[in-house]
């Protein structure tokens, strides 16, 4: 049985980062992945300001370079075939706006990588992790597919959003929830609404749609797709009956084409939201989850390379100097990384469960919210400063999405009240409506985002703050 001092399974986006820092902590680690080749997938291509940060402080940023990265500068949303244009905040630290970056996802991964195995305290192993290895509790390390083990006084876990090892790392593992789908091509010839950043196409009458650069002649559009897994046999009809039709002038013809190129297939991701675990009640001894298979968001904002890398950056230096034999020096350590990490992580995930609420649902209410948020982008200034500096996770702070938010919803209380050609006293409760449905929609996520607690004392007192705030709607309405 081999020995080290931190064992990490999985090499995708938060593993090679993990394992570069520890080592540069003087630590032996153990990288495990179950196929190092170069992974394919639809998303995880934008990388957001913050996580763009991150991976510098890690040293890691040389990942992006010779890989055909593109700048990304912000977003251009367009809802009813009108635009809004979005750019990133400007730094702090000079007079230039942040910048993002998009790429070939896979192409990423084995700069990281490549990066991670030029650490001389890194042994990096192509197995298969059947288990972990629990005694009395107590996580020792791991089991390997070809009969090998591994132990060290920390595993961390991090091996995506499929990962096969919550359930030997949790005491109770709840599934991730699947809100939609992304359906996925690659489209050359394409212009772009606006080049150099994330185009979102919304409608009242049709799925959103994400459509951004990932190399030089490459254009990646992710179409949502709500309910069961979609049938790919039936998506092509789909796709030019419900979405084509919706799209810019200059997008429609690059997506015939893909969809008729033998060479391309279209790809099917869910989009999952699993809030992170509590980890006094939850998690065992000895393991720790990271990335994806701790925590998941809608990837319709780009946040979960963010989230991903921001959470690598804080926790190596919480554990910078820390025994890792010394379970109770490191149980300190993990409870601070834990709160610290809500700032961030918790803004990104409540702010992209609420936008993908907000955009893509048929509900009256979300209707006249999804027009006062855009109406709201319109209005410019702080309106686009403030939520985009939240996006971007270079200002995540939950009050002030929690200030915007319910900003937008007066807006559109205001635009409801401006529109109507119905009395005062039903436009009133239609208000009220509104406001509710708000509320249900940002503080659910935002509560269990925010708030290490057990769900069930969670919802207990999210049904109290409901009724208080029922109340008082009520007692101001008589």
């Amino acid at each position: 049985m081999d020995n080290y001092d931190a064992i990490i399974v999985g090499a995708g986006i938060a593993g090679p980062p993990l394992a570069a820092a520890l080592s540069k902590q003087n630590r032996r680690v153990l990288l495990i992945e179950r196929d190092w080749s170069e992974p394919d997938r639809i998303v995880g291509e934008l990388l957001q300001p913050g996580g763009l940060n991150a991976l510098k402080e890690l040293e890691m940023s040389s990942a992006l370079e010779n890989i055909d990265s593109i700048p990304v500068e912000g977003y251009c949303v367009i809802y009813n075939k009108e635009p809004v244009h979005i750019p990133y905040p400007f730094s702090d630290l000079s007079s230039k706006r942040h910048q993002g970056r998009s790429f070939h996802h896979g192409r990423f991964i084995q700069g990281l990588r490549e990066l991670a195995k030029q650490e001389k305290s890194i042994t990096t192993v192509e197995a298969t992790v059947k288990s972990l290895m629990i005694d009395n509790d107590v996580v020792k390390g791991v089991s390997t597919s070809d009969g090998r083990s591994y132990k060290a006084p920390i595993t961390f876990i991090a091996d995506g959003c499929f990962s096969n090892l919550r359930k030997f790392a949790l005491k109770e593992a709840l599934p991730p929830k699947t809100c939609s789908w992304f359906v996925g091509l690659i489209l050359h010839d394409c212009e772009l609404p606006k080049k150099y950043h994330g185009n979102v196409i919304l409608g009242d009458n049709h799925a959103c749609v994400l459509l951004y650069q990932i190399g030089n002649n490459d254009v990646r559009i992710l179409m949502d797709v709500r309910g069961d897994r979609p049938s790919i046999p039936k998506l092509p009809d789909h796709i030019k009956r419900d979405i084509l039709p919706h799209l810019p002038d200059s997008v429609q013809q690059p997506l015939l084409n893909a969809l008729s190129d033998p060479e391309q297939r279209l790809r099917i991701m869910p989009n999952s939201y699993m809030r992170p675990t509590s980890r006094n009640a939850n998690t065992r001894k000895g393991v720790l989850l990271i990335g994806d298979a701790h925590n998941q968001r809608h990837p319709l904002t780009g946040g979960g390379m963010t989230c991903a890398l921001t959470d690598v950056n804080t926790l190596t230096k919480e554990l910078d100097g820390v025994d890792l034999h010394n379970w109770d020096a490191v149980k300190v350590c993990l409870h601070n990384w834990d709160w610290t990490r809500r700032s961030t992580a918790g803004t990104v995930n409540t702010l992209s469960m609420a936008l993908y609420d907000l955009f893509s649902g048929d509900d009256d209410d979300l209707k006249v919210l999804r027009q006062g948020c855009f109406r709201y982008f319109l209005q410019g200034g702080d309106c686009i400063d403030g939520p985009v500096a939240l996006l971007s996770a270079v200002r995540p702070e939950p009050l002030v999405l929690f200030y915007h938010f319910f900003a937008v919803a007066f807006k559109s209380i205001s635009l409801l009240y401006a529109q109507s050609s119905s009395n005062v006293v039903f436009t009133t409760f239609k208000a009220i409506h509104v406001l509710k449905t708000a509320c249900i929609v940002l503080l659910p996520t935002m509560v269990m985002e925010l708030i290490p607690y057990p769900q069930h004392v969670l919802k207990f007192l999210l049904l109290v703050s409901l009724f208080i705030l029922g109340l008082a709607i009520h007692i101001q309405s008589l």
